[in-house]
């Protein structure tokens, strides 16, 4: 009796459908002096990843001032070639870390520590942690520009509030900012997935598609309000929100599915952690991404997921199939300033066997249990998948083409792109016919359906490749002997440099990938940067370190590929 009453009002707890999820209280400023315009919001749905901020438009351009949002200090500086690029973190009281990241330059202060640390250590890309008295800020200060530096596909600033102590991301939209949307979500197609087993066994055997129409956050199925399904279902959908003056799709706040007036399933994205942020994966159609790079919201939990932003985990969210039973079902989307849109139908049992022109079905080779380790081997290769990298037991499949290459004959098609991998599996591939000299060279290579080759890597030993693999697909073995190209874009030899801001090249190379780069100034070191995306590679001329003296300086240049390749570039220019 007592788990009954506890359950009834949990059910209470989340059937009230008009629920509003009010801005938390704080006294934080605005960190850029411009209209608030989002491209991307928190948790919306990426690539192996739920978003862990906002991503502010700064109008086309760089070199917007980004304020500290409350007294504080500097409690990280991070300088990488892709992710943030560019970052600063900010701790301040009462707990909380912002975060902005694709920036184009710090604060004069904060860029001399920055310099100092990597013209010692000779190194761009740091990742460096100041005490709390050495860099403070004050609310409003000019900390830093956006930019568009690391992954960035397009100038702006990303930002995020984070719990300090645990570091995880919060949803920005509900602290107050003077951001605004009166738009409600919006909803395209619904899934419907019938479902053979219970518990961690449960897997889905069927997929249905429904378009959808509505207005005014009111919508319905374009087909007819009822669906017959002689199978337990479980539901997803396809939805965006949108706000003001952006046409930005972006990402739902919260997902509830109701079944005659009760909750199943509740999807709320208040904070995550980033070590759960993968089981994106396992929150959305993967399959249907692969094919279509369409992103869908399953309504439902998988056997394999652990995702803290699923609240609610009535039946995993699975709704039952009962003969003769018609069940009425509303699905509830919000973002985070409580507009909404609803779709409402009927789910009747079909009492026929499901049948359905897009069944999910897979090669019966082996058969994986996601709780368990798995292993798969032959004369060629061999495979472990750890327990929990699966989200689902899964028919194993594999097979092998010989290619007739004449240094590694085989491509390895190990299972499906469309199914995904939470953690590492290790992938071992026997390398005994290459050449000794060949092998330092040598490593496994992921060939992907759509794209350019992608170099793993991995470990030599006993005529043996060993690397992590987070992908199933087709593998193959390469060596790469070449070294990268250098090509330079300003400068050649003996150049009147005097009135250049910078030296820049393009560096690039075509399989294992730029490792390392160095650069020396009449024997010196000095920093260069690399812009991965654009394949660049530059030295500011700096006048703390370098100064215009009118006569010839000698430059070299060091870049090394991930098999120990190396590219050399030498000249001399005048300043």
């Amino acid at each position: 009796m007592r788990r009954l009453i506890l359950l009834l009002l949990v059910v209470m707890m989340f059937d009230n459908t008009n629920a509003q999820y009010p801005p938390i209280p704080n006294t934080f400023r605005v960190p850029l002096d411009i209209p608030l315009y989002l491209s991307g919001n928190f948790a919306e749905l990426r690539t192996d990843h739920f978003h862990s901020g906002i991503d502010i438009k700064t109008q086309g351009v760089t070199g917007k001032e980004v304020h500290a949002i409350e007294d504080g200090y500097v409690s990280r500086i991070k300088i990488q070639t892709n992710g943030y690029g560019r970052s600063l973190y900010i701790n301040y009281p009462g707990g909380y870390t912002s975060v902005f990241g694709h920036l184009s330059a710090y604060d004069e202060q904060i860029d001399q520590y920055v310099k100092s640390y990597q013209y010692r250590n000779h190194v761009h890309e740091v990742d460096i942690y100041p005490s709390p008295g050495e860099l403070p800020v004050k609310k409003g200060e000019v900390v830093a520009l956006s930019g568009n530096s690391g992954s960035s596909g397009g100038p702006h600033l990303h930002f995020e509030i984070r719990s300090t102590a645990k570091q995880y991301p919060q949803n920005v939209l509900r602290y107050g900012f003077p951001i605004k949307d009166n738009v409600p979500p919006r909803l395209y197609s619904l899934f419907v997935y019938g479902m053979n087993g219970d518990g961690k066994d449960r897997v889905p055997v069927s997929r249905r598609e429904y378009d959808l129409s509505g207005e005014n956050g009111v919508y319905r199925i374009k087909a007819g309000n009822v669906i017959a399904s002689s199978l337990p279902v479980g539901l997803g959908i396809e939805c965006y929100d949108y706000l003001n003056g952006s046409s930005n799709r972006c990402g739902i706040y919260s997902l509830e599915v109701f079944v005659n007036g009760k909750a199943v399933y509740h999807f709320q994205t208040d904070q995550f952690s980033f070590a759960e942020s993968r089981y994106i994966n396992a929150h959305t159609d993967y399959s249907l991404k692969a094919l279509t790079r369409r992103r869908t919201h399953d309504l439902f939990r998988e056997p394999g997921e652990r995702l803290s932003m699923n609240k609610l985990d009535f039946r995993d969210g699975i709704i039952p199939s009962q003969p003769g039973h018609t069940d009425d079902i509303r699905i509830v989307a919000q973002d985070a300033y409580g507009n909404k849109s609803s779709l409402e139908f009927k789910l009747m049992d079909a009492g026929l066997d499901e049948t359905t022109d897009d069944t999910i079905s897979e090669n019966n080779t082996h058969h994986f249990k996601w709780y368990q380790v798995n292993d798969f081997s032959n004369r060629l290769m061999h495979l472990t998948i750890p327990e929990g990298s699966l989200y689902e037991n899964t028919d194993f499949s594999y097979s092998y083409d010989s290619t007739g290459n004449s240094f590694y004959p085989y491509i390895h098609h190990i299972h499906s792109e469309e199914v995904p991998l939470q953690k590492y599996s290790t992938l071992t591939m026997g390398a005994g016919n290459i050449p000794e000299r060949l092998l330092s060279k040598t490593g496994i290579v992921y060939l992907p359906a759509k794209g350019s080759p992608e170099w793993e890597g991995g470990e030599v030993k006993s005529g043996r490749i060993t690397t992590g693999i987070r992908e199933f697909g087709n593998y193959t073995l390469e060596a790469d002997t070449l070294p990268p190209v250098i090509k330079p874009l300003n400068i050649n030899p003996g150049k009147d440099m005097r009135n250049t801001g910078s030296i820049r090249f393009r560096i690039k190379d075509e399989l294992s990938g730029i490792a390392t780069y160095e650069g020396y100034i009449d024997n010196s070191w000095v920093l260069f940067e690399y812009d991965p995306k654009n394949d660049m590679l530059y030295y500011r001329f700096d006048p703390v370190r370098f100064r215009n003296s009118d006569h010839s300086h000698e430059l070299e240049l060091y870049v090394d590929d991930n098999t120990g390749n190396t590219a050399i570039y030498h000249t001399t220019f005048y300043r």
